[in-house]
């Protein structure tokens, strides 16, 4: 989802016409933040994809080939991806209820889905709730599956004798702990 922000700015600097880009309206933040939600839910929604697959190659490895099969792969992926899409057209959803001022500009480089629930002008405090409970919701039950496997890979590494297997152990999930 960084490529919002990249995009943004290489827009900024090749624009001809002079229009600046910084003072878009609402329905520019609007979609900045469809994709922002979608790019982000996506991204942590595949890490614990992951590490869920890490899970079951260094802690059931006899067991991979039966329970990751091509499949439930495809499955687990596109599951991902329509979760994301649901909370991103979720998170629009709500935005879109609001009542905003016309011509209402948001001077800043990058939209937070905080600021525009900030120029709502209608009352927006249960909105703003289910929102922020849904944010949480959709970033804490990734890093709590993020975390349970690698509460589960940790002790099943240090079990190993051989320092070739625990070297061949960690390079497996190294890759998903650097990201």
């Amino acid at each position: 989802y960084e490529g919002l922000i990249t995009d943004k700015r290489c827009l900024n600097i090749f624009t001809m016409f002079g229009r600046d880009f910084l003072g878009c309206g609402v329905w520019y933040w609007l979609t900045q933040m469809y994709f922002l939600v979608l790019f982000a839910c996506i991204e942590g929604m595949l890490l614990t994809v992951m590490a869920y697959d890490g899970f079951v190659a260094i802690c059931l490895p006899l067991h991979y080939p039966v329970i990751m099969n091509p499949h439930l792969g495809v499955f687990l992926v596109l599951v991902s991806f329509f979760l994301s899409l649901l909370d991103s057209q979720l998170h629009s959803w709500i935005v879109l209820q609001f009542t905003f001022f016309k011509n209402v500009e948001i001077s800043n480089f990058f939209c937070d889905p905080s600021q525009l629930l900030n120029l709502a002008c209608s009352d927006s405090v249960i909105n703003s709730i289910f929102i922020y409970f849904d944010s949480t919701m959709f970033g804490f039950l990734p890093i709590s599956g993020i975390f349970l496997s690698y509460y589960k890979i940790v002790p099943s590494i240090l079990r190993i004798s051989s320092s070739d297997g625990k070297y061949k152990a960690f390079s497996t999930c190294g890759c998903h702990l650097a990201v």
